[in-house]
């Protein structure tokens, strides 16, 4: 007879009174337990053979349930919109997920672009090798194996002008003697298996010469030679236009290891290797810190209308550049400001619309301060440069006393478009400068704080200059009228040891200028990178602030900076080279909070 489901119910035992308990049954009640327990035993083995035969039955089900949807989808993917795209509108969309400017070299990655569309679908994968300029870039690191891939990636670019980029030793793991210049330590080194994948690459780099139009290359000494050995008097690179060369962690030019021979035959070599009748269409040049440097005096060839020479370098050489070349546009260099002075010229760049200086200023051997500052402020004065438009000074890494006056008394810049200040001033001395510059547009500014007596009291940037900046353009008294962007870090909390008697600009004068500004339709955007904990600091006007940013359309982006981490990357974009002294704040953007 088959029981209702409370019979199971242990209330209902007649041994409820002991079921969890350490109650030890008797012979007698050893058998009354038997006897109720053959039932629901029974019960059991019924209901598990049942649930098996459902079991089975929904196995069944499930399995044709699949086979239904499995009918389903592979139909419906023949109906899938992106089937109907054509190809070459298919190769645009790729051309897309290219790197951007940021990076602007390909990589062999199968996570990025596009080597990770080839492994979508084979249709996909077809239209991508098919489309020549998902492989017009390359950026290669490390050591210079497997060039046979290199080879077909720069093969499937068809016609289409190439960019490539180089970063790395062929020694850089071989233990060979630092003077590469010994004919033992050369004889090892051409015998090793580096040396064929180097030459390998070299031969590509004449292969594919004459659709060059960017080449970056961070090699070492050995390598540059090997180039230099390798390449005809006669090769020429027509299409070039962009030139960036660097120094992969060995001892270059200039370095204090280096004997007077050495650094000769190299400077040599690099005349010869990159002379710029070899490359006629040469519009941009770079050398990086380490590298060598073009002469300047001697050169009877073309220069480039765009140079940036991140070594720091002498007074003397700025001025041979800028007396041998009229006809430069833009000029990104470093100088060497604790040199003796010397006397120079006036020079003028009529050409000159963008110039960018990356001083080295350490004082030493007792230099003055002072002096240092008299000495840029008379350099500055002898600069005649009527059409520039944008102008970035910034100092070395060590901490200087800030100017009190503007470094650009004597220079006209009433036709400056864009400046950036990225060196100690104190507020007064920002004052001055941005008198100096009715006209500007566009404001990049890094906060260091006003030092004294080795310590920081209070941020260059003050109330009053927020005031002044939002004062309406009819007013004698406000400052850079036609301003539309600004963007600023400030430092200055980083070097302050005692925040409570630290003077800043406040929270109240920010939103008072933002908000004057952007009524009268005078600001674009304003971008703030601050190292305080700003999100408490603006809290009483972060309802302004958005409100600015939501209903007025203002482009605000606040964020709370961290001290940055110094990781090694070892990834496909490990040296990867950026334009120098950039004033992005890319990088700010990875140990970030944004507030707004």
């Amino acid at each position: 007879m088959k029981r209702s489901l409370h019979t199971w119910d242990t209330s209902s035992s007649p041994f409820t009174s002991v079921i969890g308990t350490n109650h030890v049954p008797s012979s007698a009640e050893l058998d009354q337990l038997k006897d109720l327990l053959v039932e629901p035993q029974h019960e059991l083995k019924r209901l598990q053979s049942e649930i098996c035969r459902l079991q089975s039955l929904l196995d069944a089900l499930l399995s044709e349930k699949n086979g239904v949807e499995t009918y389903i989808e592979a139909h419906r993917t023949l109906m899938s919109p992106i089937r109907r795209i054509p190809s070459e509108t298919l190769g645009e969309i790729f051309m897309h997920c290219l790197p951007s400017d940021t990076h602007p070299f390909a990589v062999r990655d199968l996570k990025q672009a596009p080597l990770h569309i080839t492994t979508i679908c084979r249709h996909w994968r077809c239209v991508a090798i098919d489309t020549p300029i998902l492989w017009s870039s390359l950026h290669r690191r490390g050591g210079f194996s497997r060039t046979t891939g290199v080879n077909l990636w720069l093969e499937r670019s068809a016609t289409l002008p190439i960019s490539v980029s180089l970063h790395g030793s062929s020694r850089s793991n071989e233990n060979l003697p630092s003077d590469f210049t010994d004919g033992v330590a050369e004889t090892t080194y051409r015998q090793l298996p580096a040396f064929k994948n180097m030459m390998s690459f070299m031969q590509l780099l004449q292969r594919f010469n004459n659709r060059i139009i960017c080449l970056h290359l961070c090699l070492s000494p050995e390598d540059f030679r090997m180039l230099h050995s390798f390449l005809q008097p006669s090769t020429s690179f027509p299409a070039l236009i962009s030139l960036r060369l660097d120094n992969y962690g060995h001892p270059f030019l200039g370095h204090p290891d280096m004997i007077p021979g050495q650094l000769l035959r190299l400077h040599k070599l690099f005349l010869e290797l990159f002379e710029v009748s070899r490359m006629p269409a040469l519009q941009n040049l770079e050398f990086s810190q380490g590298s060598a440097w073009p002469d300047a005096e001697n050169s009877t060839h073309g220069w480039p209308i765009d140079m940036s020479i991140s070594q720091y370098m002498p007074l003397s050489f700025l001025y041979s550049i800028v007396m041998q070349h009229q006809l430069l546009q833009s000029l990104r260099i470093g100088l060497d400001f604790t040199s003796e002075d010397i006397a120079l010229p006036m020079a003028t760049l009529t050409n000159l619309t963008s110039l960018s200086l990356h001083l080295q200023t350490e004082p030493s051997h007792g230099q003055d301060l002072t002096q240092m500052y008299n000495r840029m402020s008379a350099v500055f004065s002898l600069m005649n440069s009527p059409s520039l438009k944008s102008l970035s000074v910034r100092f070395g890494d060590t901490i200087m006393s800030p100017t009190t006056q503007s470094p650009f008394h004597g220079m006209s810049l009433n036709n400056l478009e864009t400046l950036g200040l990225h060196f100690p001033l104190t507020p007064g001395a920002l004052t001055d400068c941005l008198l100096s510059v009715p006209n500007i547009t566009s404001l990049y500014f890094a906060d260091f704080g006003n030092w004294g007596d080795h310590r920081c009291t209070n941020s260059i940037l003050q109330d009053t200059h927020l005031s002044r900046l939002g004062l309406p353009a009819d007013n004698p008294s406000s400052l850079c009228p036609k301003l539309r962007r600004i963007r600023m870090v400030d430092y200055a909390p980083l070097a302050s040891r005692s925040p409570a008697d630290f003077e800043s600009w406040s929270s109240i004068a920010l939103a008072d200028f933002l908000e004057a500004r952007v009524r009268s339709k005078a600001l674009d955007s304003f971008d703030l990178f601050s190292y305080r904990p700003l999100r408490s600091f603006l809290e009483p006007q972060l309802g302004r602030l958005v409100q600015l940013k939501v209903e007025w359309g203002l482009k605000l982006h606040l964020h709370e900076a961290h001290r940055p981490s110094r990781s090694v990357d070892d990834l496909p974009t490990t040296g990867l080279l950026h334009a120098a002294y950039s004033n992005s704040v890319h990088s700010l953007h990875r140990d970030t909070d944004t507030i707004i």
